[in-house]
């Protein structure tokens, strides 16, 4: 049942995908053309630079995975899996424009909108593996399998001056499945089978299937490039603010990412899972 209801989500995100597609390309072009007349793309030069305009966005496939063994532990937050694809530049969803208006006295041009489709697995257990009853004092088994549509939003300062260089603002709707729909345990047991190890003995106590329905949003700053600490290395800073609200989580964080390496480009990243 519960893959049949993978497979329905997937085909209604692919239909919603081709009614769009077609009416995005021409409207992207004649933005482009209006923001730089001198753009030699708009202007059809057969240069290098030209080409490389006009090549093809497939969008970008991302698979995360979080497990605590890396941590040699195996209880609580235990497991995610989670594959996401960043739909290209050129789709769009005018029904959306309500959430995407900016005032024109903000502090921010709006600089990019992009969309994005994911589906995840996480899972819970208590932290002892070896009592087959249920345990009352300790988080309960359970499995959590979603969908995810996420609205990204890409702005700028108008002041170069400022203290940040972009803002990123997530919106992400998740509807899934709690509980023995979700194959938690299978997923749980198919890995520690795998790995040689001892499977939890409580997964008959596993919290009840329940539809699942989650509202996400978060706000991530990137500060202004930071001087190479050793050339050509460089550090990269990302604070971020967000909260959620639903059955399966309602909570609120804040928190930063912070990176050393090459090159650092703005990337877009999921709302934070806890």
């Amino acid at each position: 049942m519960i893959h049949t209801a993978v497979r329905v989500i997937l085909i209604c995100w692919t239909v919603l995908l081709s009614q769009q597609s077609a009416m995005a390309s021409e409207k992207r072009k004649s933005a482009t053309c209006k923001e730089d007349e001198n753009t030699s793309c708009c202007k059809d030069d057969e240069n290098e630079s030209c080409d490389n305009e006009k090549r093809k966005d497939f969008g970008t496939i991302t698979f995360q995975f979080e497990n605590d063994l890396f941590w040699e532990s195996d209880r609580h937050y235990t497991n995610g899996m989670r594959l996401s694809y960043l739909l290209p530049r050129e789709v769009e969803f005018d029904w959306l424009d309500w959430l995407i208006a900016q005032d024109e006295e903000s502090a921010d041009c709006l600089e990019e909108v992009r969309y994005g489709l994911a589906l995840g697995q996480d899972m819970y257990t208590p932290e002892r593996d070896d009592i087959a009853e249920l345990i009352e004092d300790d988080r309960p088994y359970a499995g959590w399998l979603y969908g995810a549509a996420t609205l990204h939003i890409v702005s700028k300062p108008k002041n170069d001056d400022h203290w940040y260089k972009s803002k990123l603002e997530s919106i992400e709707l998740n509807l899934g499945v709690v509980g023995p729909w979700a194959q938690g345990e299978e997923a749980q047991d198919f890995v520690h089978e795998i790995r040689l190890m001892e499977t939890f003995q409580g997964w008959d106590n596993q919290l009840e299937n329940e539809p699942g329905f989650l509202l996400q949003y978060e706000r991530k700053w990137w500060i202004h490039d930071a001087p190479p600490i050793v050339d050509p290395l460089q550090v990269d800073f990302v604070p971020h603010v967000g909260g959620s609200l639903g059955n399966v989580l309602t909570h609120a964080n804040v928190g930063g990412r912070c990176s050393i390496g090459l090159e650092f480009a703005e990337r877009l990243w999921p709302p934070r899972d806890p």
